[in-house]
């Protein structure tokens, strides 16, 4: 199984802007607001540090559509009703 900063790398070397976040609260680990996205060498230093350190994308050039169930709030129902 890869780790998790091989995955990030691989990430990078597609084109996506990589960002460390934190395995329990989904934070990010370091600050990426108006900054470039990481390289190569900037990965390999942070999952260095952060080895359980999660991946999440910036999303400027896409966009996500997040789709959870809560309790007896279903999202996929509410997006099969939306225009």
């Amino acid at each position: 199984m890869q780790s998790m900063k091989e995955y990030a790398l691989k990430y990078q070397k597609l084109g996506f802007s990589v960002i460390p976040i934190s395995s329990t609260n989904k934070r990010p680990l370091i600050e990426f607001a108006d900054k470039p996205a990481l390289t190569a060498a900037d990965i390999e230093t942070v999952w260095n540090n952060y080895p359980n350190a999660n991946i999440a994308l910036k999303t400027t050039n896409f966009f996500v559509i997040d789709i959870d169930r809560h309790g007896k709030v279903d999202g996929f129902e509410s997006l099969k009703k939306w225009q």
